[in-house]
This record gives structure tokens, sequence and C-alpha cells, in this order.
């Protein structure tokens, strides 16, 4: 009786300082998540996270408030990706360039200069598009964190200034 009541007292033991151990992790896992997405929300650019340009995975405030979706989920029952948003032109990212993602196109082509159009409330967005690669070498599956730069405004103040110039120099 003794040793039962001694085996049930050690395996409980065992069983609380596995919980405990299991909750610091979770907590920590929890913490590390929430400054991720701060980081991920500060950034004024449009930030996605993507596998290889197919699937959206998370994506900040930026990004929701552009294309007026209160939830990254809300936005993917509609769409599968942020490509599906590229106008079609020569020169912009295209959803498939040549016979790889515009996520594969990048990574292959890294000293070239990435935009992407986007047509938004009749007004078309021109983007310069980054990408970086987070590696997962438990899974094997590297993740995309591709930020989406809007320039439209420059573009505009350049093609301005220009103008202005031009008007100067005729006289």
């Amino acid at each position: 009786k003794k040793l039962f009541l001694i085996s049930l007292t050690t395996i409980l033991a065992i069983y609380l300082i596995i919980l405990y151990i299991f909750n610091m992790f979770y907590k920590q896992i929890s913490l590390q998540k929430n400054i991720a997405e701060k980081i991920l929300n500060s950034s004024n650019s449009l930030v996605i996270v993507t596998n290889s340009g197919k699937e959206l995975i998370q994506v900040n405030n930026t990004f929701l408030n552009f294309f007026e979706f209160k939830s990254i989920n809300e936005f993917k029952k509609q769409y599968r990706c942020i490509c599906d948003h590229f106008i079609k032109e020569d020169g912009f990212l295209q959803t498939i360039m040549g016979k790889i993602t515009w996520v594969e196109y990048i990574l292959n082509n890294p000293n070239k200069t990435h935009l992407a159009k986007i047509k938004k409330d009749d007004k078309f967005h021109i983007f310069k598009v980054f990408i970086n690669v987070v590696e997962d070498k438990v899974f094997n599956e590297n993740e995309f964190v591709s930020t989406f730069e809007d320039i439209t405004t420059e573009l505009e103040n350049e093609k301005a200034l220009l103008k202005a110039n031009e008007s100067k120099n005729q006289f």
C-alpha cells in the first residue's frame, strides 16, 4: 500500500513538473509571437508572410487596411494571394513570371528592382517589393516575408517635378 502511494505521489509530482515546464514554454512562445506581431504591425508597408507566394500565412494591419479587410481569413475567403491583385502590365510582377512564382522570381533576381502594380479605388498604386527568407530547419519548410513599399506618391512627385522643370526650361 505504501509503495502504491509513493508511486502515485511520484507520478503526480512528475506530472506537475512537466505541466509547469510546458506552461513556461507556452508563455515564452506566446510572448515571442506577440513581439513578432507588434514588429509586423509597426511597418507602414504592406507585409505578408507566405510559403513561396502561393498561400498567405500572415499579414500586417497595413495590408488589411489597404485591402479593407478585418482579418486574413476574410481576405482568404475571396483571394488566394496578394498576386491576385497584380495588374498585368509589362515591367511589373505577375502571379507567374515565366514558369515560376513571383516570389521565386524575386529570389532568383536579387539585383533587380521589383515593382508590383495594384489598383485600389480607381487609383493605381506602385509598390517596390522586397523578400526575405525565413528558414525553418526543424520542419524544412521556408517561409517568405514580402514587403510592399508604396512608392506611388514618390513617383507622382517626381513626375510633377520633371514637368515643372520642363516648363521652367521652356522660358
